[in-house]
């Protein structure tokens, strides 16, 4: 899995996950979107709302970070490389880990049933995101430290923040088209 290392390229990935959700759930009624591949399995719905809610969360630690962060002048910043860090570095590596299935922390749990406007408001919290992103590369503020929603003792830069959501939002995304690609997912609807 190529990870974004650029702020641009963390920009492009938020938009390609947004146009990915869009082909896999835009046309999926009700029924489609809440089924589940087994029990402990999450539907296609369910897939977005994690990321939504993990979005919102994200978005209520790094908008203050940014905010205090000094302007910073940086060439050509959204082709400056961002630094993960070891924390950054180590999320990256677990959510790109082949077949490492990881619980979520209860706040960032779904719903047991998805609701029809999911992907409206998975387009809209990455939307916010990509606004939130445009701020960080006008201060050059992707050097900022946040705290992460995740745990208040984890520290990251805002960059690797962004980093982590593009790769958990490929991880997911994937994940949503594998139960919409589910033999038995025809039949549903």
């Amino acid at each position: 899995m190529d990870v974004p290392t650029t702020i641009e390229a963390v920009r492009a990935g938020i938009e390609d996950a947004i146009g990915q959700a869009k082909s896999i759930a835009g046309a999926l009624d009700e029924q489609q979107l809440n089924w589940q591949p087994a029990a402990d399995a999450w539907s296609v719905g369910q897939c977005l709302e994690h990321l939504t809610v993990t979005a919102r969360q994200y978005l209520c630690v790094l908008t203050p970070s940014v905010a205090r962060a000094k302007p910073r002048p940086v060439p050509h910043p959204s082709h400056h490389r961002i630094a993960l860090g070891l924390w950054g570095r180590l999320f990256v590596k677990t959510l790109t880990a082949p077949r490492l299935r990881l619980k979520a922390p209860g706040r960032f749990v779904p719903s047991s049933v998805a609701s029809t406007d999911v992907l409206a408001r998975f387009e809209q919290s990455h939307r916010d995101l990509i606004k939130l992103l445009a701020q960080v590369e006008e201060l050059g503020a992707a050097r900022a430290t946040s705290r992460s929603p995740v745990s208040p003792f984890l520290r990251m830069n805002v960059g690797a923040c962004f980093v982590v959501l593009v790769v958990h939002a490929r991880r997911h995304i994937a994940q949503a088209r594998r139960v919409s690609q589910n033999t038995s997912f025809a039949g549903v609807g």
